[in-house]
């Protein structure tokens, strides 16, 4: 059966406009997506203490990069519906089409107390861990879904590291407009009525997302940094040809 229940679902939903032709192919799919992310933190703190000022330093910085894509080309089959319904990318199983990749990340992040004797005695300095930093593979699945007409997005969820290597600035960050880094719903513009219509075509998507660090600029206290993640995707369909029946002799 080649539709997923998904698809079934889909196609009680979204019916084909009157009179439109329901068109149908099969393609080859290849997919390849990259992230590249960099980032800094400092924060600087200067107070009075009993023998001196009491110092506290916090320096953070790191870099990762991820690769993602399809081993060998996937099949998946397309359905056009005609009018304004978005075509269906029917992957023919239900977790969607595996992915496989790796994930190279680097990161630093230090607190260090000195000046006063007694507040720097007090005070251990602080290393972050980074026992799981360098090289992890990753593996996760694919779908497709459409984010309104001729935008389509790709459904992959990407596991993040959560302990073991720093991995952004601790604190006070917020990502313009809202936009948290994610491959997941990273639209690309492509017309939906090239699907079941054009033998070969690709599809490519990117965003940076930037985030901001709250930024202090006084004689005492002083705080600054930056984040930077960029994604970028690409999806190219290649029609399956039927394979040739032999001829008996």
């Amino acid at each position: 059966m080649r539709t997923t229940l998904l698809s079934l679902l889909a196609l009680l939903v979204l019916a084909p406009a009157a009179g439109a032709k329901v068109r149908e192919m099969d393609y080859w799919l290849s997919f390849h997506a990259t992230m590249k992310e960099e980032w800094s933190f400092e924060q600087h703190a200067r107070s009075e203490c009993e023998n001196g000022d009491c110092l506290t330093d916090e320096v953070g910085k790191g870099q990762a990069t991820i690769t993602l894509g399809t081993s060998v080309p996937r099949k998946v089959h397309v359905m056009s519906m005609g009018g304004k319904v978005q075509p269906m990318i029917d992957t023919g199983v239900n977790r969607g089409l595996p992915l496989v990749g790796e994930e190279l990340r680097s990161g630093t992040h230090t607190v260090t107390y000195s000046g006063d004797p007694k507040y720097d005695a007090a005070n251990p300095d602080e290393v972050a861990d980074t026992s799981k930093c360098g090289r992890r593979t990753l593996r996760t699945d694919l779908a497709f879904g459409w984010d309104g007409p001729n935008r389509l997005t790709p459904s992959v969820i990407v596991d993040p590291l959560l302990e073991g290597c720093p991995t952004g600035p601790p604190r006070n960050e917020h990502w313009v407009d809202d936009e948290v880094p994610s491959l997941f719903g990273l639209a690309a513009t492509i017309q939906q009525t090239k699907f079941a219509r054009t033998k070969q075509f690709t599809v490519r998507g990117s965003k940076t997302f930037t985030g901001v660090i709250d930024a202090a600029n006084d004689p005492r206290f002083t705080r600054s940094g930056h984040h930077l993640v960029t994604w970028r995707w690409e999806a190219r369909f290649t029609v399956s040809k039927p394979k040739p029946k032999k001829r008996r002799r």
